[in-house]
């Protein structure tokens, strides 16, 4: 195909191809907040500290193998002579080494050991229920700030038609006191509220600027960086009930998985101190 003939063809295909949404959904939002939030980067520090201590804990109950090497070299030997006959007695070489391996494994009467494991065990499981709270509440922060980008952006977009709107008022207003139809007093009040409509557009803009600097600080994002933002779809209108609702978050909220494994850890805490007194 020759060049002539490629660039139109290709012109073609990119006209009748879908235009290309540019900016962020709600999607990449709660995913930048969820990697960039130092809630979450805290949370996740302190699960790999409880998975430590379980692992020092399961390290307690198993067998321990140590060797011991020790080499001492003296400056000379030291020999005694019994009978003069005989040659004499190496009492102390000048060479020495010791060679020493030893087997250890502690036997876990008691139970003590297997207390600790559960408790350690239940601190990961609440660390980890945590965590999932911090992601919770990073990405409920992120859609927030989300949307309320998109409400400032109507709220401006509001501002901006009443202005507009006062603007054409206050230009018939000038039209009919120039004819003659209107009083002075006509021109005077549509003004103010020209002033007025201007001062909540500024208003407006001011809110709109303080949305994106919280969206961008939801994200964990330079306050002044640029918001390009992608409209969400609709939201489904069958939704479950309240009831519901609220059933499935009693069930479901990492809050309440901590707490429970919080109170097994205590539980484990308590049994091992009662077993040591014994």
């Amino acid at each position: 195909m020759t060049p002539l003939l490629f660039f139109p063809l290709a012109f073609a295909v990119l006209q009748q191809s879908e235009p290309v949404r540019i900016g962020m959904t709600l999607q990449d939002a709660v995913r930048t907040a969820q990697t960039n939030a130092f809630a979450v980067q805290r949370a996740e520090a302190d699960v790999e500290r409880a998975k430590s201590v379980r692992r020092q804990a399961i390290a307690q109950t198993l067998p321990s193998l140590t060797l011991d090497a020790t080499y001492t070299r003296f400056t000379s030997d030291v020999t005694v002579r019994f009978d003069p006959m005989q040659p004499p007695i190496v009492v102390r070489p000048i060479d020495r080494s010791n060679l020493s391996l030893s087997l250890r494994q502690s036997v876990d009467v008691s139970g003590i050991f297997g207390l600790g494991i559960r408790g350690a065990g239940a601190q990961v499981e609440a660390a980890e229920a945590l965590l999932h709270a911090a992601v919770n509440d990073v990405s409920l922060a992120a859609k927030v700030a989300f949307f309320n980008v998109f409400v400032a952006q109507e709220l401006v977009g509001v501002a901006e038609e009443r202005v507009a709107n006062a603007e054409e008022a206050l230009r018939v207003a000038e039209a009919r006191f120039e004819a003659g139809v209107v009083p002075r007093f006509d021109v005077l009040r549509f003004e103010s509220e020209l002033k007025v409509a201007e001062q909540e557009r500024i208003q407006a803009r001011n809110g709109l600027a303080l949305a994106k600097a919280s969206f961008n600080h939801a994200l964990s994002r330079d306050t002044g960086a640029p918001v390009q933002l992608v409209a969400p779809d609709a939201i489904p209108k069958d939704l479950p009930s309240l009831e519901e609702l609220i059933e499935a978050a009693k069930a479901a909220r990492p809050e309440v998985r901590a707490a429970q494994h919080a109170l097994t850890l205590q539980k484990s805490i308590r049994q091992a101190r009662e077993r040591q007194l014994l």
